[in-house]
């Protein structure tokens, strides 16, 4: 007797066919590439636009802490020098401009006047500008602290020479400090006095002898 039942036959599946690859996947990834390179491009340069001043400005000051400090004397008509006592020193950062209302009242800012409070109003403006200020001690000798290095104003103006009735203040020199000051002529008065432009930066000395 003949087994007549089918032997099994094993049925091979057709394989899924992959999908074709496309052009556009290949521009798509270089695409997204191109993207993230433009992104970050763009991020670099916000930060160093945000590293600048205002627009239009760029800040290239060094903020690095200065001292100003010297020996301040005054002559006599015989040719001998003595400690100019109680003259004053100040420094104006010339990079500063204030506005009208944040400009110096001269009280308290002359040779004559009683010394201020360190914490009078007129002082902390002076500070907020990044300038200073020091008084003339009996030796001659002022130390002044700066905020930073840079160029400055000096103005110093003595406690014992008088300039003569007929010599009046320059008036580029009364131009500059009243940027600073109010009534710049009125700071000054009859005293001799020095205004020069300096570069400050680290210690930096600087010796003043005026006429009596």
């Amino acid at each position: 007797m003949y087994d007549d039942a089918p032997a099994s036959a094993s049925v091979a599946r057709p394989r899924e066919a992959s999908a074709p690859s496309s052009p556009w996947t290949g521009k798509l990834a270089v695409t997204q590439g191109l993207l993230l390179i433009i992104m970050l491009a763009a991020g670099f340069g916000l930060g160093r636009v945000s590293q600048r001043g205002p627009a239009g400005t760029t800040d290239t000051s060094v903020a690095r802490p200065a001292t100003l400090s010297g020996r301040v004397t005054y002559g006599t008509s015989g040719g001998t020098t003595f400690a100019d006592e109680g003259a004053i020193v100040l420094a104006f950062p010339a990079s500063q401009k204030p506005a009208t209302d944040e400009r110096l009242r001269y009280e308290g800012l002359r040779p004559a006047d009683l010394p201020l409070d360190p914490k009078h109003e007129t002082l902390e403006k002076l500070r907020l500008m990044g300038g200073g200020m020091a008084r003339v001690d009996s030796t001659g000798q002022f130390r002044i602290s700066l905020p930073r290095s840079g160029p400055y104003y000096i103005l110093v103006i003595s406690q014992h020479g008088a300039r003569r009735a007929n010599v009046s203040p320059n008036k580029g020199d009364l131009a500059q400090l009243g940027r600073f000051v109010n009534l710049a002529s009125d700071l000054i008065g009859d005293r001799r006095y020095r205004w020069s432009s300096e570069e400050i930066s680290g210690n930096r000395r600087l010796d003043t002898s005026l006429p009596y």
